[in-house]
């Protein structure tokens, strides 16, 4: 099981974990986890605390979490006892006594003798040998032991499979069941699909770097939407947001280089050309996208003659029209 990037970090604390361990010693529902299975290569989650995962084979069948991470994951470290930033999973505990009235994981045992408690993390990591030398006088601890740990293997999760769907509806599913109601955006959704084990290229991270070369010439504002309109144009002649998500990993990683160049070059012309120094001035950002499409299909020569008198009146008509102030330019 894999946990995408578009999904929040963990931030259950010690306490609501052990909530959650409790209830799954107890038989208690814990509700449902939905699992996206495919053979698609999103960004992933790649280190937990402790512990880092490896890369799945490039045929294998991943399953994304789409609902109950912050429960799989609680589960996942208090049985390994990993520490995640300053806390430490191996500090959740089972109360070994035979008369708990409330809670049987515990996280403070500071004031209980040491054979009543055992650590979660050892629950299923454990020699009945060993068990049977430590608790050689209280061997009824050991049958509350073997009754814990067949409590979590027999435990019956809950469990719905979302197999071989397209990336659109997978995270359809994971905005719709996200209790903050959060939609995810184009740039978030291409975030998870454009990121290549292989060449390490990683689309976020390519876009800060556009930031950081933008930085120099007054335009870091840009949206992150702007370059990925530009590489569906190129590919495509069409930019809405259904065909940027359509788009193949492959043909986006090899364009991103050659449209970023047309980006650059496109601002040297707006500023050049209309006077605009940066990019509070510029009227929306969207008309450096048919600007940047005219240098990547003139292999970046700049526009004289009729094709800048062209550019020059898009530009105007474009910025005192408002024509594609809340669309998506779509373009041939």
């Amino acid at each position: 099981m894999r946990i995408p990037q578009f999904q929040r970090d963990f931030v259950w604390d010690l306490e609501k974990s052990a909530d959650l361990l409790d209830s799954i010693l107890k038989g208690y529902p814990i509700g449902t986890f939905i699992i996206w299975k495919t053979t698609d290569r999103l960004k992933t989650v790649g280190a937990l605390g402790d512990f880092v995962s490896k890369e799945p084979d490039e045929n294998e069948v991943v399953e994304y979490i789409l609902d109950g991470q912050q429960r799989i994951t609680s589960l996942f470290i208090a049985l390994n006892g990993y520490k995640v930033g300053k806390v430490d999973y191996s500090k959740i505990y089972v109360d070994l006594r035979q008369n708990v009235e409330d809670n049987i994981v515990l996280t403070d045992v500071s004031d209980m003798d040491e054979l009543d408690y055992i650590s979660f993390s050892n629950l299923l990591d454990h020699s009945i040998v060993d068990l049977m030398d430590k608790y050689v006088n209280r061997k009824e601890n050991v049958k509350k032991i073997e009754e814990y740990m067949q409590n979590i293997k027999s435990y019956d999760f809950s469990i719905i499979e979302v197999p071989y769907a397209p990336i659109d509806v997978a995270t359809e599913i994971f905005t719709r069941i996200n209790v903050k109601g959060k939609t995810l955006s184009v740039f978030e959704i291409m975030c998870a699909r454009i990121f290549d084990v292989k060449t390490g290229f990683d689309l976020s991270e390519q876009f800060d770097k556009l930031l950081e070369d933008l930085q120099q010439c007054g335009f870091e504002k840009m949206p992150s939407t702007v370059p990925l309109q530009l590489i569906s144009l190129a590919l495509t002649g069409s930019c809405k947001s259904r065909v940027i998500l359509s788009l193949r990993k492959e043909d986006v990683i090899e364009k991103w280089e050659p449209c970023k160049k047309a980006l650059m070059y496109s601002i040297d012309y707006v500023k050049t050309t209309f006077a605009v120094p940066y990019s509070g001035l510029l009227p929306y950002d969207v008309l450096l996208v048919p600007i940047a499409y005219y240098f990547l299909k003139t292999n970046y020569e700049h526009p004289t003659g009729a094709h800048n008198k062209y550019l020059k009146d898009m530009f105007w008509r474009y910025s005192l029209t408002q024509r594609y102030n809340t669309n998506l330019y779509t373009g041939s």
